[in-house]
């Protein structure tokens, strides 16, 4: 048996005129089917069909569930699914498998959880829906053929109060559990209850559509790679089970069980935990990693294996860990592990494995065993990792051995945060945040030419919009909430790709929302053309001296910040049009963008201290005003020179933390203060000798130590230091423009749609630039180094300053 994942560009079964495909548009050969028609949650079910072929057949199979499903044929793991997106945009993985004759069995494992889903997990109904392309469809089509199914028993949930994004942990009692799964003597097996017609969301005509709208998965599979990890630093016998009450405080304690527990950790060594017995192990997986952790056990009938993670150990032992400080990433001695995870418990069988249904995040694994009276033998923890594809295919180097430290951190942030979407944090909440997405997608770019995750970003922000023509700040998301400055950053993600990527078409399909973004924020303009503060949560940044994030004016008030950020996003949507060929839109977003400036620059400009407040009362200032009001290009020479200087030498502004550093770095690109720029990315430089693996969400304290907004230096190494970026839509020209600091020597290789551009330049004491770039065919540009400007051509080229 062979088989292989297929990406298709458009839905199966939309020609009507293949009439023993459908009955009508968009309409399946097949339907929806159930285990129960209760609609209670939580459900987990396995379907299973058998089926004989006469010959060898290769098919193409389309499967979707809701919510998820594993894909089992002849006992093989095949795949599991479905890509995370909406009712409205459920998607389908397709299967080219290739069999040979005689039986064969399909197995799904199908989940519905309902409340204890991970927030992103948006759902309708508890179904399976598989369909195979003719000449098979009678053979394998749910709903057609004869398709078992069983309510599977055994599990249950708990909250987790700390993790609260990423769902439910999961308790397996083994002893309730089926494990053989055997119909010929179950008659708890059913026929699968039949429903609903599966329906293409881009070819149904019915008036009333009462299932799910498919679409093809818009992503390749995740990597799933089998790995044995970890090293063991520690193990006691706590008293009770409450291990987050108990102080790692002699890491010496039963160091001779240390060297055993490794070997089973490398697949080399079986343990046994004696009866009666608590044991706390911790494991050190030595990197960031999400995998799904299993772990196969024999005997010890009613013995508890729980598996918990955590990004770091905690210096004070509390279960609300806020401003917990976690201090030296690698230290564990003298602090507590306070984490999440799952719990099994052992029916004494031979061979057992337990494996959760989602995957977990962190560095630290503690195993906590409790044996009743039996011995308890732990054969095997293997862990499969988990993620999107995602790695570097271009390439950064320079004489500041600083950065070559720092890029694994943050390559390994992107992966870690890249999953069926981006997520913002993988321990705590798991969402796609429009503000962070902004920042990863631009760092993509850089990374890799696939551009899978950002479209899917963009798509699914846009169908997310609110009635007020506002995007849902997180989605796919089962929390509703209003971030409208998010909305404002989903329209320079458009933009972005479009400069990146190009694809008109594409882009043309997001101005509806877009326009309707803009619109939404001219219902808060006032008379004097500023818009007053919108409704819901207007999120900026995580500044400490800003409640929750939110600037001056941004509650109940005019916000300077929000109210240039609006205008450098009005500056963005006239390229857009223009570019698009709607020069009359165009004007007008420049006509609002003018207005909206000059009112600005009227009622918060500060003369004596040069520079733009963030409130009307000119009594709060900050690097976020400053660096928005220069970003937009409203404001004339004078006014330019006095807010650059400002923004560089003021005292007591509010700063900028990790996310809004970008605009930061930005705004010293365009002062040309590198200085400035190096001086900023000390916080980062800091990171490997704190012991992190990832970059962070905050400074000091911070809540998540793997947060991919973090990454964001990825981008500047390559568009900023390095300096090289595009100058028109779709990249097919160049700016190189690099901003060196204290770098001598840089050389890079940045992908590029039609090939790639290497750079390879040198920097002397005496400040000229000499070396070689190389244009992909086609390409051509602009080199500018200290104000002096050169053309580039296609090809390789020397460069002389």
């Amino acid at each position: 048996m062979k088989f292989s994942r297929l990406i298709l560009d458009m839905a199966p079964f939309e020609n009507p005129a293949q009439e023993h495909r459908v009955s009508s548009r968009g309409h399946w050969p097949a339907y929806w089917i159930h285990s129960s028609n209760t609609g209670q949650t939580p459900i987990i079910a396995i379907y299973e069909l058998e089926f004989n072929i006469d010959a060898h057949a290769d098919m193409i199979v389309h499967i979707t569930a809701d919510e998820r499903y594993e894909l089992f044929i002849d006992e093989h793991f095949i795949g599991r699914g479905p890509e995370r997106g909406d009712v409205y945009n459920c998607f389908f993985e397709s299967f080219k498998l290739s069999l040979e004759s005689g039986a064969h069995k399909i197995a799904v494992r199908v989940w519905s959880l309902g409340e204890f889903a991970p927030l992103a997990q948006m759902s309708l109904k508890h179904g399976l829906l598989v369909a195979a392309e003719p000449p098979c469809t009678e053979l394998i089509n749910t709903g057609i053929a004869l398709w078992k199914t069983k309510l599977l028993d055994g599990y249950s949930f708990i909250f987790n109060e700390e993790s609260w994004g990423a769902g439910a942990s999961v308790s397996i009692d083994g002893c309730k559990v089926d494990w053989k799964l055997d119909k010929n003597d179950d008659d708890s097996w059913q026929t699968a209850l039949k429903g609903m017609p599966g329906v293409n969301a881009s070819s149904t005509t019915d008036c009333t559509v009462r299932d799910h709208l498919l679409r093809p998965a818009m992503l390749p599979p995740m990597l799933s790679k089998n790995c044995c990890l970890g090293k063991v630093r520690y193990i006691d016998e706590p008293e009770t089970d409450e291990t987050w009450h108990y102080l790692v405080a002699d890491i010496s304690c039963k160091k001779d069980d240390i060297p055993l527990w490794n070997k089973l950790l490398e697949g080399k060594q079986v343990v046994s935990v004696l009866p009666f017995k608590r044991q706390r192990i911790i494991v050190d997986l030595e990197d960031y990693y999400c995998a799904y952790p299993s772990i196969t056990i024999s005997g010890g009938t009613g013995a508890i294996v729980r598996i918990h993670w955590a990004e770091s150990l905690y210096e004070n032992s509390c279960t609300e860990q806020i401003n917990n400080p976690k201090g030296h990433r690698n230290s564990i001695e003298n602090k507590y592990f306070v984490g999440t995870g799952d719990v099994f418990k052992s029916d004494g069988g031979t061979g057992r494995k337990y494996k959760p249904l989602w995957w977990r995040a962190g560095r630290y694994i503690e195993i906590f065993i409790e044996t009743a009276d039996e011995k308890l033998f732990i054969e095997d923890i293997t862990f499969e990792e988990t993620r999107y594809p995602l790695q570097m295919e271009s390439s950064f180097e320079c004489d500041d051995s600083r950065i070559a430290e720092l890029l694994p951190i943050m390559l390994r942030s992107m992966q870690m945060c890249a999953h069926e979407t981006f997520i913002d944090c993988p321990y705590y909440e798991q969402l796609m945040y429009v503000g962070d997405s902004r920042l990863t997608s631009l760092t993509g770019y850089c990374m890799s030419l696939d551009s899978s995750l950002q479209r899917k970003a963009i798509d699914m922000f846009n169908i997310s919009r609110l009635p007020s023509g506002l995007t849902r700040p997180q989605y796919p998301s089962r929390l509703m909430q209003i971030i409208a400055p998010f909305s404002l950053w989903w329209i320079a993600m458009v933009h972005d790709y479009a400069m990146w990527r190009g694809d008109k078409e594409f882009i043309r399909q997001q101005m509806s929302g877009i326009r309707g973004v803009i619109e939404a924020f001219l219902q808060y303009i006032d008379n004097v053309n500023l818009i007053v503060s919108p409704t819901g949560w207007n999120f900026v940044d995580w500044v400490p001296e800003w409640e929750l994030g939110v600037p001056p004016g941004g509650k109940n008030g005019i916000s300077g910040v929000i109210n240039w950020q609006f205008v450098y996003i009005l500056t963005i949507v006239k390229k857009l049009e223009k570019w698009l060929g709607e020069h009359e839109l165009a004007e007008r977003a420049d006509r609002l963008a003018n207005n909206i400036a000059a009112s600005l620059k009227e009622r918060f400009w500060d003369e004596n201290r040069g520079m733009l407040s963030d409130d009307l009362d000119k009594q709060n200032f900050s690097e976020h005003t400053q660096c928005m009001a220069l970003l937009s290009g409203k404001l004339d020479r004078r006014m330019c020179r006095q807010v650059s200087n400002s923004l560089f030498a003021a005292k007591g502004l509010a700063q900028t933390t990790i996310y809004f550093s970008h605009y930061y770095f930005e705004a010293c690109r365009l002062a040309g203060r590198s200085d400035k720029l190096f001086e900023r990315l000390k916080l980062w430089f800091d990171l490997e000798s704190q012991g992190f693996k990832t970059t962070f969400e905050t400074p000091g304290n911070t809540r998540s130590d793997c947060h991919a907004w973090g990454a964001h230096p990825i981008y500047h190494c390559f568009a900023t230091i390095l300096g090289v970026r595009p100058e028109t839509f779709g990249f097919d020209s160049i700016e190189l423009n690099p901003m060196l600091g204290p770098i001598c020597h840089i050389k890079g290789t940045l992908v590029h749609p039609k090939g790639e551009i290497n750079i390879d330049l040198e920097c002397s004491k005496q400040l000229s630039l000499t070396g070689t770039v190389s244009l992909p065919s086609d390409i051509g540009g602009v080199i500018t180094w200290r104000k002096k400007s050169s053309t580039l051509q296609p090809g390789k080229q020397e460069i002389c300053f």
